[in-house]
């Protein structure tokens, strides 16, 4: 069972399931208790996140990937210079162009 850990859903029941990915379990804090402040969610959806949630010093900006999907709409940059740019700021150099054209394109 390695790999395996014991999570708990619900008090008292516990199941085995794999580790779950960061967006997976922002999902989950979602579900259970949302972040909103006079009635606006101050957290974007959940693709966003996964960009943002690939450099683990949260150098990434959320408004960046925002502005760059609009740009990529606009056909004013590609996926690949917008990649590029998101992964600039990441000082750990953990961001990956090529899995974050992935989630570009899934975004538009």
């Amino acid at each position: 069972m390695r790999g395996l850990r014991p999570l708990r859903s619900l008090p008292g029941r516990r199941f085995y399931q794999e580790r779950p990915s960061l967006a997976e379990l922002f999902k989950i804090i979602l579900q259970h208790k949302p972040f909103n402040y006079a009635g606006k969610f101050l957290l974007p959806g959940l693709k966003v996140t996964e960009v943002t949630t690939m450099c683990g010093h949260g150098l990434v900006s959320f408004n960046l990937v925002q502005f760059l999907v609009k740009e990529i709409r606009r056909g004013e940059k590609t996926l690949k210079e917008a990649a590029e740019t998101l992964a600039r700021p990441c000082v750990c150099g953990v961001v990956n162009p090529r899995q974050t054209v992935e989630l570009l394109r899934a975004m538009l």
